[in-house]
């Protein structure tokens, strides 16, 4: 009260004074309430009310995880060989290389046929024919059919270099794998 009174000095009756204690303990409650609140945290509840399970972390000991074993995949390997070591193409499969680069639309996609669409990924400078059907042997074929009818000999394709795949997961969505490579029914030197 001491204080009040020198602060609002002598005339200030004692209703006064204690309207002012009052005022500032209540305001003094709502700062307490208020910081509390703000700095609490209920945990979270479900709509009927009972609590959400807390995220538990789960430590995995890398020592002990299998390496997974893939199977080999030789024509996975012999495509990379071609695009790491491409040969020169004859003046005439490097026209109908141009040909089929400029018959591309805007997402890469040369042909669409049943079996199979023919693309050419910018990007990675290669051309690809992914395989629509469940038939491989056939989609190839046709592939290698359609290629050489664009004006492409053996060497031509084999150096443009054609990637050859297939997506597993079009067919059966159980499938957990990824893409499958195959090599066109062609002997590449």
């Amino acid at each position: 009260m001491l204080g009040l009174y020198l602060i609002f000095g002598k005339d200030m009756t004692r209703k006064q004074i204690l309207l002012y204690i009052v005022l500032f303990a209540t305001c003094g409650i709502v700062v307490l309430v208020l910081v509390f609140a703000a700095f609490t945290r209920k945990a979270p509840t479900t709509s009927e009310g009972t609590p959400l399970p807390i995220p538990t972390k789960i430590e995995i000991d890398e020592s002990h995880r299998p390496t997974p074993t893939l199977p080999p995949q030789t024509a996975l390997s012999t495509i990379v060989s071609h695009i790491d070591n491409r040969q020169t193409l004859s003046p005439a499969d490097l026209q109908v290389r141009q040909s089929l680069i400029s018959n591309s639309n805007q997402t890469g996609v040369i042909a669409q046929k049943p079996t199979f669409t023919f693309h050419y990924s910018s990007d990675a400078d290669v051309f690809q024919v992914e395989i629509t059907t469940s038939n491989i042997t056939t989609a190839t074929s046709e592939a290698l059919t359609w290629l050489h009818s664009q004006g492409l000999s053996d060497a031509g394709i084999c150096n443009l270099p054609v990637v050859v795949f297939r997506d597993p997961k079009s067919f059966d969505p159980t499938i957990t794998t990824g893409l499958e490579f195959y090599s066109l029914p062609l002997t590449c030197q």
